[in-house]
């Protein structure tokens, strides 16, 4: 199977610095280095199920809806858009409801994010895009993939179709069993005109300023402050506020490992 990673900031199985480890998280969120190494496990594990007339797209972003795709899968046999998660614990998953099993054990209880809504809505995202571009009359399926062993889930006719762990290999199996609908130039076409408005579209944010809306949540809890002071020092040096959050959140990081290791030599002396 052909890997193409499309990643703003790739991950690299986690062999990140500290500033791009910041800077992943505040635009993407908290959750962003264990939905990565999650995404890394999915694309090993179908990497030695499918040849290389599978081609696997990680986190491609589209403009239209503005959405990052986390995995889209270009196989002969048609297109699969992968919603992987690591989430661990007891699920229900029916019609379109998606619940996790109380504390007790006795009872389930709606869960939040909804990922079968999740899912659906970013299968409709992508057949969308794909329709505008002259693609409309692919099949594409949406899956939920769950990446932890720990993850048990109880479906009773879900609006989506879900794997767990133990299923990918099954998953791999019937995929590359199925009848082609999609021959090898098409693919390939699709594969390059993808990566290419991925790329155009990543471009574009690069060189756009920053808006409000693409500052992440932590960032919006900075109060007005934090801009008075830094205001002289952005004259100066030319830095945007992303910028020096970023830099703040570096020193940070320096400070706390500087006093772990002074109390690790009061602890030890």
């Amino acid at each position: 199977m052909i890997i193409r990673d499309l990643s703003p900031i790739p991950y690299n199985e986690g062999k990140l610095s500290v500033a791009e480890r910041a800077k992943a998280i505040m635009q993407f969120g908290s959750s962003w280095p264990a939905d990565m190494k999650s995404q890394e496990m999915l694309a090993r594990s179908l990497a030695r199920s499918l040849d290389n007339s599978h081609t696997l797209l990680r986190n491609l972003k589209i403009p239209e809806p503005d959405v990052i795709v986390p995995l889209l899968l270009i196989s002969p046999q048609g297109i699969t858009m992968l919603y992987n998660n690591p989430v661990r614990g007891v699920f229900r998953a029916q019609g379109n409801t998606w619940k996790i099993m109380s504390g007790s054990g006795r009872s389930f209880q709606a869960a939040k994010p909804n990922l079968i809504l999740r899912t659906q809505l970013l299968t409709r995202g992508v057949e969308t895009f794909l329709a505008q571009h002259g693609y409309g009359d692919l099949s594409l399926e949406g899956i939920l993939v769950f990446t932890d062993s720990g993850t048990h889930v109880d479906t009773i006719r879900p609006d989506v179709r879900i794997v767990q762990l133990d299923a990918l290999e099954r998953f791999s199996a019937q995929l590359s069993g199925g009848d082609p609908v999609m021959g090898q130039e098409r693919r390939f076409k699709l594969v390059e005109m993808l990566v290419q408005i991925a790329a155009e579209t990543q471009k574009i944010e690069e060189q756009a300023p920053t808006s409000p809306s693409a500052i992440s949540d932590f960032s919006q809890r900075i109060d007005s402050g934090f801009t008075e002071k830094i205001n002289p020092l952005q004259k100066r040096f030319n830095f945007s506020r992303q910028q020096w959050l970023i830099l703040g959140a570096i020193v940070i990081a320096e400070v706390l490992i500087l006093v772990g290791f002074l109390l690790l030599i009061l602890f030890t002396a």
